[in-house]
């Protein structure tokens, strides 16, 4: 089991590192990332696939240009991934290595010319270099993914890339050169209407579709038009293109561009514009499933997922890059309380209400009105493929909620309310593991603890400082079973 600090993997290169400008010294570039233990399980067998850069680095930007670049980042498990900078290392080995200072100019929010500034939740770098202004020279930055699972940090990813800033950039007969752009953006903004916004929000089972434009209108100094290439990064891209519709993504159906006219063909990656048209309209199709929901504890139903569409011309010497970020959520069955009322907003396929994990006949309506403190949840399903989706449990009625029990298995939770400190005792008819899971009334998860209980009688202290007053969900859960009772915290 990983430590608390982590597994530190590294690997140290003598002759790596060119010069650069922002740092100082460091000749030996020491790569590195890390792994953090989850939920106290063992390294063997795996239970994480750490996320990747999926994206190539940019090497270099003329001066006078803005760059717009995605760093990338694609995690196998569908875990929650964050961007942020970082310092270079240098050394031999982890044990002796150094964290290189910045030179005066430059800080690690700050690691080169252009104002840069990161996206802690796309990992898009934006910059804008200045004539006369930006120095010319080598940079260096590095870009660090964190991935959580569970509001629980799981590893971490860190890459280093130099860039070479030069003035020795031609200027076209119309300009400055400019990078390629996606136009229109592919949805409506809520509010005005206008298609100006990246952001959706479906259900599971809706397809999601929308047309736009690669365009690129600058003109070569040989008199030649530039060409435009799209390369599209996500997870829930196709990697081949070899079957109809394509199905080798992270979870299928996969995302794919076509043509204007119909489904197929589908357009290869990198899809480029054909001189001398400046344009190439595009559309994008991605019919949404139940595997699209991580429907599990902590993830409220609802996933979101980033496609991430980055442009560049072939102007020479450095080409002009661009990156729109398209971001995606897919939403499973939720339920809203009303008194005692349920009622889930779900559209599409069928619907089936639970309580206590029993099916209750008959009701298949998109509200129920509840028969007593219980738990409830709801299971949607979607036509023609018959998957299901389970909406989280939510505890509802109006009955007395002292002690719920399971067979096998019951807990109390005591003093309630409570302020700081409450004691958890479970009794248990055989050994095993169970997670305590705290959620507001939001559904999001506050705090989280593996536990080892014995069979019999067992108690544990769980200090609550920091949580803010008002009403959470406490849980325990096991393989076989989930208990819930409502904690009160003034």
């Amino acid at each position: 089991v990983p430590p608390a600090q982590g597994w530190v993997f590294y690997w140290a290169n003598e002759c790596c590192r060119n010069p650069v400008n922002n740092i100082t010294g460091g000749a030996q570039m020491l790569l590195r990332s890390k792994m953090f233990a989850y939920k106290g399980k063992p390294a063997t067998p795996c239970f994480d696939s750490s996320p990747y850069f999926a994206e190539q680095p940019v090497n270099g930007i003329c001066i006078g240009y803005g760059l717009n670049y995605y760093n990338g980042g694609s995690d196998r498990d569908l875990d929650s991934l964050t961007y942020g900078w970082d310092y270079a290392t240098d050394g031999t080995s982890w044990a002796v290595a150094v964290q290189l200072a910045f030179t005066s100019a430059y800080s690690i929010t700050n690691p080169f010319p252009g104002n840069p500034n990161l996206d802690s939740t796309t990992g898009n770098v934006s910059l804008l270099t200045v004539s006369g202004t930006t120095p010319q020279g080598n940079f260096s930055s590095v870009v660090r993914i964190d991935s959580y699972r569970c509001q629980q940090k799981i590893a971490e990813v860190y890459r280093e890339i130099q860039i070479s800033m030069t003035s020795n950039c031609p200027i076209l007969a119309a300009g400055p050169n400019n990078p390629p752009k996606i136009n229109p953006a592919p949805f409506p903004d809520p509010v005005t209407g206008l298609y100006t916004s990246f952001n959706k929000t479906v259900f599971a089972g809706d397809t999601v579709a929308f047309l736009t434009n690669i365009s690129e209108y600058d003109i070569n100094l040989n008199s030649t038009f530039q060409v435009a290439t799209l390369n599209p990064v996500g997870n829930a891209f196709a990697s081949n293109y070899a079957t109809s519709p394509p199905g080798d993504c992270n979870k299928p159906p996969c995302a794919y561009f076509t043509d204007t006219v119909s489904l197929y063909p589908i357009l290869i990656p990198p899809i480029s514009t054909i001189p001398p048209i400046p344009f190439k309209p595009i559309r994008f199709f991605w019919t949404t499933s139940c595997d699209h929901v991580l429907n599990d504890s902590c993830s409220n139903n609802a996933h979101t997922y980033y496609f991430n569409l980055k442009l560049q011309d072939d102007f020479c010497p450095v080409p002009a890059y661009n990156s729109h970020t398209v971001s995606i959520t897919v939403l499973g069955p939720q339920i809203t309380v009303q008194g005692n009322t349920l009622y889930t907003n779900f559209p599409n396929g069928t619907l089936q209400w639970y309580m206590n994990g029993n099916i209750l006949p008959g009701e298949t309506s998109a509200y129920y009105v509840t028969n007593g403190l219980a738990n409830y949840s709801v299971v949607a399903t979607l036509p023609g493929s018959n998957c299901t989706i389970t909406s989280p449990v939510v505890l509802a009625g109006t009955v007395s909620v002292n002690s719920i029990q399971n067979e096998g298995m019951d807990f109390s939770i005591y003093p309630n309310p409570a302020s700081e400190l409450v004691a958890v005792e479970i009794n248990s008819v055989k050994k095993m593991q169970v997670d305590f899971i705290l959620n507001d009334m939001s559904g999001r998860t506050v705090l989280m603890k593996l536990v080892n209980i014995n069979q019999g009688n067992n108690k544990i202290n769980i200090n609550m400082s920091g949580l803010q007053q008002g009403i959470y969900i406490a849980k325990i859960c096991s393989v076989e079973k989930e208990l819930i009772k409502k904690l009160v915290l003034e």
